[in-house]
């Protein structure tokens, strides 16, 4: 007996579903929120494929089923979507009650199925089923409306998370720049790719719901659905927690100066740190940064403030070389400085024009010209110097490099030497 391959084609992204979902909620690492969103989202999935795979190999008794689940769990799936790009670029991300508001299309069409299609003969449902049904029968007709809209409000839906989607990836990527010295692992660029998989995917069904000569599910079509649980699963399994990565569980709390204290005692659970000084010389409080965004604590640093930590800033970075740490972020000045991370970007921002990844990255760049001058390391590769001064790569650095002096690094190289003779 030979199988359709029609059928293999149709079973393929049921397996991948069920595959990638089982692996997301059983991996071990930090990443566990996200993980099991995403592993949600493949679960979803893998039961509205299971529904419609048992209605293309004619289980009619089976498939009837999916006329009751198959939209609402396609209607799930964008907003499920969306809260895993949120659990990844998100520090601390929580789930708020008025979430719940993303599936309330999913729980009324969900309703209107049960009570049209629900109190249907089993024969009326068989024949509907087989697509075979009188419009005159009211349960019929509102449930076939229902159907319609449904999908044309499942298509307007992806475009609209996939917009939010977007803006949250550029969100995040103006989060990168000014909390963080290296983009690797953190960047989330497959995500940008998978979106627009996702709007091709999605663009396809349309196409294929209201011009009939295009075949629903064609081999080209279960081809592309097959890529799309493949590069989705595999990058949702590799992607590492953006925050976590970064112990920043080990940072302590925003540091706000004590001369306000009597501001912050309006806040719950802030304790004043005697013994501890910023570096502005004042005794610190530290709160909570919920309980800063809750009470809108907002305390302006005097100019003289500004300066002093501008100086500590220099320090760390000209005579400590804190910018030789490759994974180095804003939290760990935050930690050395004892002040709000907030406030150092802001400065770092007002006062040498840059954010806080080309203001770290420069200083890279200027050792590295350093060392690529000195004699002393000519032994060295240009990979070799760039992992020295900070950088991840070679692939990173060679680009920044340039950026910062017009020259690659060899080119610079030559160039200086030249003009030495």
């Amino acid at each position: 007996m030979t199988i359709p391959v029609e059928y293999i084609l149709n079973f393929i992204p049921l397996f991948q579903s069920f595959f990638f979902a089982f692996l997301l909620f059983t991996f071990r690492n930090k990443n566990a929120l996200s993980n099991r969103v995403l592993g949600v989202f493949m679960l979803i999935n893998f039961f509205a494929y299971l529904l419609s795979f048992l209605d293309i190999i004619k289980l009619y008794d089976y498939a009837i089923y999916s006329w009751y689940f198959t939209i609402p769990l396609m209607l799930a799936g964008n907003p499920v979507l969306f809260f895993y790009i949120r659990a990844l670029t998100t520090e601390n991300f929580k789930f708020k009650l008025y979430d719940i508001l993303h599936f309330l299309p999913v729980l009324m069409v969900l309703f209107i199925n049960l009570t049209t299609f629900g109190p249907l003969s089993y024969n009326d449902k068989i024949l509907l089923v087989k697509g075979v049904f009188s419009a005159q029968n009211v349960s019929v007709s509102v449930y076939i409306k229902t159907y319609y809209w449904a999908n044309i409000f499942y298509n307007i839906q992806v475009l609209g998370y996939s917009f939010f989607m977007i803006l949250l990836l550029r969100k995040h990527k103006k989060n990168i720049e000014n909390n963080f010295s290296f983009k690797e692992k953190i960047s989330l660029g497959w995500l940008k790719g998978f979106i627009v998989i996702y709007i091709i995917f999605v663009l396809w069904e349309v196409l294929t719901y209201y011009l009939t000569f295009i075949k629903p599910y064609s081999s080209l079509y279960l081809v592309v659905v097959i890529v799309f649980y493949t590069f989705l699963g595999y990058f949702g399994l590799k992607q590492s927690d953006i925050y976590i990565v970064r112990n920043i569980e080990n940072i302590p709390y925003p540091i706000i100066r004590h001369e306000h204290a009597d501001i912050i005692k309006k806040a719950d659970n802030c304790t004043i740190v005697n013994a501890e000084k910023s570096v502005t010389g004042a005794e610190v409080v530290q709160v909570p940064e919920s309980e800063i965004r809750k009470k809108e604590i907002k305390i302006p640093l005097s100019k003289e403030k500004q300066k002093e930590i501008i100086e500590a800033i220099n320090k760390l970075m000209e005579e400590e070389k804190l910018f030789l740490n490759s994974q180095l972020c804003l939290n760990d000045f935050a930690f050395r400085l004892k002040v709000n991370k907030n406030y150092i970007s802001v400065l770092i921002n007002e006062i040498y024009q840059k954010n806080f990844f080309n203001f770290v990255n420069e200083f890279r760049i200027k050792e590295s010209q350093k060392l690529l001058l000195d004699p002393q390391y000519n032994n060295l590769s240009i990979e070799g110097i760039a992992i020295s001064c900070g950088f991840n790569s070679k692939s990173v650095f060679n680009p920044a490099f340039k950026r910062y002096t017009g020259l690659t690094p060899t080119e610079y190289k030559k160039l200086t030497n030249k003009v030495k003779l």
